[in-house]
């Protein structure tokens, strides 16, 4: 077997980790904390980090090193595991994309300075002030820009039907995100959460966690997640663009087509 069959079968092996990791850290920020989810997406940073070293990858080899560091110590229980320190593994795992996708000759090496200091910070204990502020969902992140101004006047007419209120009819919960490169994929996650609300369906909150640092936001990219309160009828076989009738609440995240969901059940 040539070294170039190999390699391809490293690529092959770095998408497949790619997709587990990042299903795992989306079980992590909709709650399931498990032992098996945290180890999961530590298996697949470690198994990237094997082979970026066989292939003398070593940028890639080096952040990986980071970023397995800290997953080690969060599923050896000595971080709290707050929306802070999820933010910060999401954002690592968008770095981690990036450099398997430049080692692919797809994109330049990514500039991981600030998100390696972040890293070793987080593992030698100094950032756990900054982690625990981050988990606040009072707090707005840096996004290098004026949000506040940008949508102030949003509110202005908003139609009472569209409150995001529960309604007393919802019987679970749907917690939906794109995976990374739906866009590209031809993934319009507008036109699903219209299909779902024209069938009863209700936004609760909007996740903006994984939003980047103005430098390191592609446009190309979807970082926002949906919670989404979903009446008995929308379980059911339905036409519209993403079946749910095959979701199991209570079953834990799934990767359907190019989003990663997981219905809860009220």
């Amino acid at each position: 077997m040539k070294i170039e069959e190999i390699q391809d079968i490293f690529f092959q092996e770095c998408d497949e980790g790619l997709v587990q990791a990042e299903a795992g850290l989306l079980a992590l920020q909709a709650g399931a904390q498990d032992s098996e989810t945290i180890n999961t997406i530590f298996r697949a940073v470690h198994s990237i980090k094997g082979g970026s070293g066989a292939f003398g990858f070593t940028a890639l080899q080096h952040f990986t090193h980071h970023f397995e560091t800290l997953l080690d110590q969060v599923r050896g229980g000595e971080h709290v595991l707050n929306g802070g320190l999820i933010g910060i593994l999401l954002g690592a795992f968008d770095m981690l994309a990036d450099h398997i996708a430049a080692i692919r000759g797809e994109k330049p090496t990514p500039i991981d300075g600030d998100m390696l200091a972040t890293l070793q910070s987080v593992a030698s204990g100094n950032a756990a002030g900054d982690v625990a502020a981050a988990g606040d969902e009072s707090v707005v992140p840096d996004l290098g820009f004026d949000i506040a101004a940008m949508i102030g006047g949003l509110d202005d007419g908003i139609r009472p039907d569209c409150a995001w209120e529960k309604p007393p009819e919802a019987k679970a919960e749907l917690f939906m995100k794109p995976l990374r490169g739906a866009l590209a994929n031809g993934g319009e996650p507008l036109l699903l959460i219209r299909e779902l609300n024209d069938l009863g369906a209700t936004i609760l909150s909007v996740d903006w966690a994984a939003i980047p640092a103005l430098a390191d936001f592609d446009p190309q990219e979807a970082y926002l997640g949906w919670r989404i309160a979903l009446p008995a009828g929308v379980l059911k076989p339905q036409h519209y663009s993403l079946d749910l009738s095959g979701q199991r609440p209570g079953g834990g995240p799934e990767v359907v087509g190019s989003y990663a969901l997981e219905i809860v059940p009220r």
